[in-house]
């Protein structure tokens, strides 16, 4: 946007006598309407030059941000104008997430502070108090992972509060949250597969457990499947959407989530037997409203993805392969995939991985027992050569 000052000397009477007083109209050029007109708009000024000017270029800004005010704006009345930005860009448990994180943590420690005003040692005092007294259930301490997780969504936050002028730099560059250890990767070998797998035999997991050790579904991509999903000639499954935490569906994480898979054959049994009792379920129950969801809740609608974590642990605890997230079952997948020598470009589409490298950079370890499996296949071939040349 272009503006420009125009100035309106008067005079005014102080203590008998008439002294200058410069007024100034600031003049910002909008953009052009379908007719080619330009839009114009006005603010009066009073001062000298270098005030004025400065006065036109925090005009220029608020009309280009669409915040009026800005150097008056808050941390507070900022995130909620940024989350609003957010969420025509990101996934809604995403947006979700950055509010639950903002809100609870950010807000009440310097939410009423000015937005201008916010320095890297206010940050530093943020992620500090969190480390102590951030744990929302128990009022203690708050892992160092949920801090990097602040730190990287308040640091966007303000890298955009930069891009909009409305600070001079991002705080959080110079700010410090505590390191966090990388939790080990967690993958069971096929002898605790088949125990899970057993202990849920009965229960509403039994299924989804199934699936997600067989083909590594993520859980929302599981609670989001409809039995239209499900070719039984083809013994495929296909994956089109993904359940967010407010039960609403979305796309997949990645373009390459869209996928279909095909399944083990005792998968597919399974998904046929369960298929044959949920159907006895709806006739029985007084009320069900059918979305043709895989996995329901008792009235047809989709399953909150928290509630599967406690019946998810009582059946580790029972099956004695220790305390799982539902995202180790994928990890559990991909390795009894690499195990049974399927390469890595077939395990990356079956995961729905964008491209293999993803796959070799997370699954690196474990390729490396393919090893020995190649050295095997090659001594085969080359069973009865002569050694000596």
């Amino acid at each position: 946007m272009r503006g420009h000052l125009r100035r309106r000397d008067r005079r005014k009477k102080t203590a008998g006598k008439k002294a200058p007083c410069t007024t100034w109209q600031l003049v910002v050029e909008g953009e052009r309407d379908a007719d080619g007109k330009r839009a114009q708009h006005y603010r009066s000024f009073r001062g000298d030059k270098s005030d004025a000017e400065q006065a036109l270029r925090d005009f220029i800004k608020e009309i280009e941000t669409g915040i009026v005010g800005g150097d008056q704006l808050t941390v507070a009345e900022f995130i909620e104008k940024w989350l609003a930005h957010q969420g025509a860009r990101t996934r809604p448990s995403t947006t979700a997430r950055y509010r639950d994180l903002l809100e609870f943590l950010v807000i009440p420690k310097i939410g009423s502070r000015k937005l201008s005003q916010i320095r890297p040692i206010h940050i530093q005092q943020v992620y500090d108090m969190a480390s102590k007294t951030g744990n929302r259930r128990t009022g203690g301490e708050l892992a160092p992972k949920t801090i990097g997780q602040l730190h990287r969504v308040l640091s966007g936050a303000l890298k955009r509060a930069y891009a909009w002028q409305l600070i001079a730099t991002n705080p959080c560059a110079a700010a410090s949250p505590p390191r966090s250890a990388r939790r080990e990767m967690r993958a069971l070998d096929r002898d605790e597969s088949l125990r899970l797998i057993d202990a849920a035999s009965g229960t509403r997991l039994f299924v989804p457990i199934v699936l997600s050790i067989a083909v590594g579904f993520r859980r929302g991509e599981l609670l989001a499947l409809t039995w239209a999903d499900v070719d039984f000639e083809q013994g495929t499954v296909s994956v089109s959407r993904t359940l967010n935490s407010d039960l609403s569906f979305g796309e997949p994480k990645t373009a390459a989530g869209r996928r279909t898979v095909g399944m083990p054959p005792t998968a597919m049994a399974a998904l046929k037997s369960h298929r044959a009792k949920q159907n006895s379920e709806r006739l029985r129950a007084d009320y069900y409203d059918d979305q043709g969801l895989l996995f329901a809740d008792p009235f047809g609608g989709p399953w909150k993805p928290d509630s599967i974590t406690t019946l998810f642990r009582s059946i580790c605890k029972r099956a004695g392969v220790g305390v799982l997230r539902w995202h180790d079952l994928r990890h559990t997948a991909a390795s009894l995939m690499i195990a049974a020598g399927l390469p890595p470009t077939t395990v990356a589409s079956t995961l729905g991985h964008a491209n293999p490298g993803v796959t070799m950079s997370i699954y690196a370890h474990m390729l490396k027992g393919a090893e020995k499996a190649v050295a095997t296949a090659m001594e085969n071939v080359f069973q009865g050569i002569k050694t000596a040349g």
